[in-house]
């Protein structure tokens, strides 16, 4: 798994040579190496001045990277320290082990990983996208189709996609399982390449890696609200409980820059693909990202949207024991449904 780090308020730098991770613990060791820990670092009013972030990589973060770089703009003495990894459960790991404030997440993994005490709770959504299986083959027209020894390429088991693919199996098959263990995980950038080399039959796809593999001749097999029977809750942003208790000024700063980075994205999607193109994290053409952020199918809101179906579903496949409400498991002031 890869990893970079952008130390703010230098957000515009180019990025630092990227590693590559087998475990968990090389992944922390890796968080804890990018930046110190907040622990003593703080400003006049005793709250941090260092907010360590890990993101994961792709379109759906937009809204989050764009909110750092106004921070860091406005907010020179706040030190922030951006990493990204390519997994959400290491961002997770991250934040469990005490190397990370806020995270990028899913709401999957957030409830398995609170059920097992994982201090983690909401700050926001990030967005709601349109994602869908993808097969090259015509003869895959549904779920049915799937046939033992068929492969399915997915960023893992309980990623968001992951759970609505399973919820639609539920619905459709009344066999979740089976298509589980079809499951071969990779990231999004591999299972493109995998499923139109033939190495893989289909892909959970979100956009862009969508969009890709439809550019490429693949078809959509099931997507959308046919999925969960809602939008997919594909991306949010989370924070570990004792920084918000702890830093209430700087957790507010952090939240109001986010909504205002995705706020930038509806209001303005010109200026801000402008200035999401120059980010080290990003590097590529106001073009391409302005075309990210338009695609069909995402929605960029901080509101969340498909959290009661995700945690529904997951409880009926026995990955929860019970299933929280939102308020249960977010921050003040996260509002959504």
């Amino acid at each position: 798994m890869s990893t970079h780090r952008i130390a703010g308020p230098l957000l515009r730098r180019r990025r630092t040579t990227g590693l590559r991770a087998a475990a968990a613990a090389t992944v922390i060791a890796l968080v804890a190496a990018c930046g110190s820990t907040s622990e003593g670092t703080t400003g006049a009013d005793g709250e941090t001045n260092t907010v360590r972030v890990v993101t994961n990589f792709g379109t759906i973060y937009y809204g989050l990277l764009l909110g750092l770089d106004l921070l860091a703009e406005e907010r020179p003495d706040l030190k922030i320290e951006h990493v990204q990894l390519s997994a959400g459960g290491d961002s997770l790991t991250a934040l469990a082990s005490n190397q990370a404030d806020v995270v990028s997440v899913g709401v999957s993994p957030v409830l398995i990983a609170r059920e097992k005490g994982v201090p983690v709770r909401f700050g926001g959504s990030l967005v709601t996208a349109h994602v869908a299986l993808v097969a090259m083959d015509g003869k895959y027209r549904s779920l049915a189709d799937f046939q033992p020894g068929d492969q399915i390429a997915t960023p893992g088991p309980y990623a968001v996609g992951s759970i609505a693919l399973l919820g639609a199996a539920m619905r459709e098959l009344g066999d979740w399982k089976k298509v589980q263990g079809m499951f071969r995980m990779m990231p999004h950038p591999d299972a493109v390449a995998a499923l139109t080399q033939g190495e893989v039959q289909a892909h959970m796809a979100t956009p862009p890696f969508l969009q890709q593999g439809l550019a490429k001749g693949a078809r959509e097999v099931i997507g959308g609200n046919k999925l969960l029977g809602a939008p997919v809750p594909l991306g949010a942003f989370a924070f570990n409980e004792s920084f918000h208790k702890a830093n209430p000024k700087v957790y507010a700063a952090l939240v109001d820059a986010i909504r205002r980075g995705t706020a930038m994205i509806n209001d303005d999607p010109q200026a801000a693909a402008a200035r999401i193109a120059g980010l080290d994290a990003v590097q590529t053409t106001k073009d391409k990202v302005l075309v990210e952020l338009t695609e069909q199918g995402i929605k960029f809101n901080t509101e969340f949207a498909g959290y009661t179906e995700t945690a529904d579903t997951m409880l009926q496949m026995g990955l929860i024991k019970k299933k929280p409400a939102l308020s249960d498991v977010s921050l003040p002031n996260v509002t959504g449904s």
